[in-house]
């Protein structure tokens, strides 16, 4: 690691400008060894992530955004890169609350929706949407409602049959 070779030539330096006898001498470089070994292991955990299966971690380099990280073993810069936003990628489930519009013949018709989503897209969705339970929940309203407006009351004779079976 270039960090690692960087601290242990600057260990050296010092070593060789505080050094008055041997004795002295021997017991700086234990001590420095002993850091220089120290500090090499604190860089290697915290330079080490392990992402779990159907998990992305975004990692911010200096604040900005920087590569997604997918399953596996990955190593980042240490002290610059931090793991700030850990989305899964599994199918989420979303129950959107019950809600009455009025049909083409201005009838009211209640609706019991259920939203099952994934992330496709980690980095996107991080960018572009804060509240993302909020969004879906309005997106699936919008289009429920879009398209009971333009329907009549025997377009939905059919869902009597799925609702008699749901509750077996």
């Amino acid at each position: 690691m270039p960090c690692s070779a960087a601290c242990s030539l600057r260990f050296r330096l010092v070593e060789f400008t505080w050094t008055k006898s041997g004795q002295e001498e021997v017991e700086m470089f234990s001590i420095l060894t002993i850091l220089a070994i120290v500090g090499i292991i604190i860089a290697f955990v915290k330079s080490r992530v392990v992402v779990p299966p159907d998990m992305e971690f975004i990692v911010e380099r200096f604040g900005k955004p920087h590569p997604v990280l997918r399953t596996g073993t990955h190593f980042i810069v240490p002290f610059v890169d931090s793991v700030k936003i850990r989305f899964s990628t599994k199918e989420i489930r979303l129950i959107i609350p019950t809600f009455t519009e009025l049909n083409l013949e201005n009838l009211p018709l209640t609706f019991e929706s259920e939203l099952r989503y994934q992330i496709l897209d980690s980095l996107l969705l991080r960018t572009s949407v804060r509240h993302r339970g909020d969004a879906l929940r309005e997106l699936c309203q919008t289009c429920v409602k879009s398209v009971v407006a333009g329907k009549n009351l025997s377009a939905f004779e059919h869902l009597k049959y799925w609702k008699s079976r749901r509750y077996r």
